[in-house]
């Protein structure tokens, strides 16, 4: 509505927006900030020839947790264009969050593997973009389409303060987490093949364990100079697309879903020698034998002394629905007596197209605590009386 617009015929809204804003986060469950005890069978014990009960503490309390803080400002356009028929939104943020609450792997000669803790601060930054078009609109056909694009950027601010004899502060590399970087980092050796007969094996490997990297050359591998980052399991952006195209009573809808960028560790490749249930489960993997030099997996028996990573991209593109539906014509619902009756088919995730390979790029954790996406198949009816 302000004057300088009402010359620009295309524009049919604008509207530009600004925030800042500060939110406390408690970030935990309640009572996790303190100590607990638990009662066990096998935490009983002989007291003057009597079997006593007993308790242990079961989690370390951290008493000097504080809230998270976030500060945030966010950019932000909405707009309608050419009579509406190009409408969508765009916003930008760039928050700071203090004191990020997080469990934090600590050395277990303190009693326990972990304790809440808060990290000193972390920046994320990101670009968020939705558009809906309608292409087609002539009576009898309508085609309409909608996009949405995501972006975040994270990275370490600070950690806790504690800086080396050149005053830079200290990364936390039991927890992989790095001045600068970003979250969900993964530090560790980087296979660069399998060692094969006739190669000269360094000592500590032998024909069929993976080839680790030596980053400062020295003929040894060592955690102090060899490891480095290898990825990051954090995608560089996702989106997805929509389709709808309508005509007469007829209507086709299609829903494509994605993820670019970012890797994770393939555990079931790795599973302990003791238990070959996931390495077995692929007698289509090129595993190395003697027979078959594999320059991509390990012998079946690989003891993975160093506990690498099999990193695999996690980028993937799903068709997440199709679905088609008849609507029949007022004409025959007047008939049937009825306000409403539609027949459809639909198809819910039937396909999927990625590298990775686990069962899921979606799913977490390793062997049977994950589940690949369910596939269905759906002939309805659809109607009201």
């Amino acid at each position: 509505e302000e004057s300088f617009l009402h010359q620009v015929p295309f524009v049919n809204f604008l509207k530009v927006r600004f925030s800042w804003g500060a939110n406390g986060n408690q970030a935990i469950n309640r009572y996790q900030s303190l100590s607990t005890i638990e009662p066990k069978d096998n935490y009983d014990y002989l007291f003057d020839g009597n079997t006593a009960y007993g308790i242990a503490a079961t989690a370390m309390g951290n008493p000097d947790l504080k809230w998270e803080s976030t500060y945030a400002t966010n950019y932000g356009v909405d707009f309608e264009l050419f009579h509406s028929r190009v409408s969508g939104s765009i916003n930008y943020y760039n928050s700071n969050t203090r004191n990020l609450l997080v469990q934090r792997n600590i050395p277990n000669l303190n009693g326990f593997s972990s304790v809440v803790s808060n990290l000193g601060a972390v920046n994320n930054r990101g670009l968020e973009i939705e558009l809906t078009t309608i292409n087609v609109d002539n009576g009898s056909i309508k085609w309409q389409t909608g996009v949405n694009f995501a972006r975040n950027k994270n990275k370490i601010v600070h950690l806790y303060g504690v800086r080396d004899a050149n005053g830079k502060e200290e990364d936390d590399i039991s927890n992989q987490w790095f001045i600068g970087k970003s979250l969900g980092a993964y530090y560790n050796y980087k296979p660069t093949g399998i060692w094969q007969k006739g190669d000269e094996i360094p000592t500590g490997f032998r024909a069929g364990d993976v080839k680790l990297k030596d980053v400062n050359g020295d003929g040894a591998i060592t955690a102090d100079q060899d490891r480095e980052i290898l990825g990051y399991n954090k995608p560089d952006f996702t989106f997805g697309f929509n389709t709808t195209v309508q005509y007469k009573g007829f209507s086709l809808y299609a829903q494509v879903t994605g993820s670019v960028g970012g890797v994770r560790n393939n555990n079931d490749l790795l599973d302990p020698p003791v238990n070959f249930t996931y390495r077995m489960r692929a007698i289509y993997e090129n595993w190395w034998t003697p027979d078959n030099p594999s320059r991509t997996l390990p012998s079946l028996d690989y003891q993975d002394a160093y506990h690498i990573y099999f990193l695999q991209s996690t980028t993937w593109v799903r068709i997440q629905d199709i679905s088609l539906s008849y609507t029949f014509p007022k004409a025959v619902i007047d008939r049937l007596k009825m306000q409403r009756f539609q027949l459809y088919l639909s198809a819910k995730n039937p396909f999927l197209f990625t590298r990775w390979g686990g069962w899921d790029p979606e799913t977490t954790g390793s062997g049977r605590s994950q589940y690949p996406t369910m596939r269905s198949l759906i002939l309805g009816v659809n109607l009201s009386l």
